[in-house]
């Protein structure tokens, strides 16, 4: 064979194996799906601890009464046997600590929500309490 022979003879060209892509346009989709949904999903409210008293099964006699903040339905709550508004409650409570530090002990009233009763909590710590506590009466033996 010749050399011109062997530059005449047609070459096969055996097709290479393809290189496998990766579209990075579904990849960069899927980050900011998950971007905005952490976005929305995320709180940034400021988070307090809130100490509270459990009860406990036997009761020891004290000297010193609590305050018992009843927290009714639609805003309005009761403090020794006196019906307050919202921005009421927290003058009263302080003016009752203020003579003697008591523990202050908030109760759910007919239809009270239950952020009814962190808002009546947050209250009583603003108004000074130290010692607080939730207790419902109809739970009660």
């Amino acid at each position: 064979m010749t050399a011109a022979m062997l530059s005449s003879r047609p070459r096969i060209k055996r097709p290479s194996r393809p290189r496998a892509k990766i579209g990075l346009t579904p990849l960069i989709d899927v980050i900011f799906i998950l971007l905005i949904f952490f976005m929305l999903a995320t709180r940034f409210d400021v988070w307090q601890a809130l100490d509270v008293g459990a009860g406990k099964a036997a009761h020891a006699e004290s000297d010193i009464r609590p305050l018992h903040l009843i927290v009714k339905g639609e805003g309005r709550y009761e403090l020794g046997g006196e019906t307050l508004e919202a921005a009421g409650v927290t003058a009263r409570l302080a003016a009752a600590l203020r003579e003697e530090d008591r523990p202050v002990f908030v109760e759910p009233g007919e239809g009270a929500a239950f952020a009814a009763l962190i808002e009546a909590a947050d209250m009583a710590r603003a108004a000074g309490a130290t010692k607080l506590a939730f207790v419902d009466k109809a739970a009660a033996p």
